[in-house]
């Protein structure tokens, strides 16, 4: 007579383990995004400064591409420049950015999302 284990959970060794693989995962997301958000300056811009309202649309456009839709340091990015240029106020930042202004900006909202988990906006396959 065998007995064979039907146990499907996670034994309790492995949750350490688990933990750190998913900070690493998380890690290498956010660069991986950080680093999309680089792309997206130097494909806009040719410069060190750019136009505000450029940058927005260039990350607006960036989101309706289906693989970065669920992607949250860029919808963070998209609501940091929304803000500033709300209203035709462009308060903080002005009507230009430089190139290190949004290098800043990038570490702020790369730092303020670690370690959150973030239920996707849509599903990827789901049409829009």
């Amino acid at each position: 007579l065998f007995v064979t284990s039907r146990f499907r959970g996670t034994y309790l060794g492995d949750i350490e383990r688990l933990k750190d693989i998913q900070a690493k995962r998380d890690v290498t997301n956010r660069d991986f995004q950080r680093i999309i958000l680089r792309d997206i300056w130097d494909k806009c811009i040719a410069s060190d400064v750019g136009s505000t309202r450029d940058i927005l649309m260039a990350v607006y456009r960036s989101l309706e591409v289906e693989e970065y839709s669920n992607m949250l340091l860029l919808h963070r990015m998209m609501a940091l420049l929304e803000e500033e240029v709300r209203d035709g106020k462009e308060s903080k930042i002005g009507k230009f950015i430089t190139k290190e202004g949004y290098e800043a900006m990038m570490k702020k909202i790369h730092l303020d999302a670690e370690g959150q988990v973030v239920l996707p906006f849509k599903k990827v396959g789901e049409g829009r």
